[in-house]
């Protein structure tokens, strides 16, 4: 087994199947991985990986961090797609339609199950939510016999 390191994890890689509907999966789950992660990046304004190595020692503005994220994040589901067409044509190579489509759902079956569980193991890895702070904002202002 291999880990491909990405934004603020790594992602677990089998070796290269000798069933290319099987490496195809695995391609699935890492790009969905890492385009939820650049998601979870998003959503606590934090600074991947990959936005921060395109900067170098400088640090990037928000802004362009956003720009950047959403590029990256939308290239992991387009690959995703790619790599979905793929194991469509895979498994349609000599089969009845039926067959081959009974198939195709059967693999993204297991591609969605693999990647719900990388994704669990990712998660425990990333950047806990920051705790805010309660703040009280009720003053009580006593004016002669009645509170406020």
């Amino acid at each position: 087994m291999q880990y491909i390191s990405s934004a603020l994890s790594s992602f677990l890689f089998r070796r290269v199947h000798q069933d290319p509907a099987i490496t195809c999966i695995n391609l699935i789950d890492i790009s969905t991985c890492q385009s939820r992660t650049i998601s979870f990046c998003l959503k606590r304004k934090l600074v991947p990986r990959e936005v921060q190595s395109l900067f170098g020692v400088v640090e990037p503005s928000w802004g362009h961090t956003r720009r950047l994220c959403k590029i990256l994040k939308s290239e992991y589901w387009r690959q995703v797609r790619l790599y979905l067409d793929w194991l469509r044509i895979i498994v349609q190579g000599g089969q009845e339609d039926y067959q081959a489509k009974r198939r195709f759902e059967d693999y993204k079956r297991l591609a969605s199950q693999t990647t719900e569980f990388i994704w669990q193991q990712t998660r425990v890895q990333l950047p806990p939510k920051k705790k805010r702070a309660a703040i009280c904002l009720n003053n009580i202002t006593v004016l002669g016999g009645a509170t406020l």
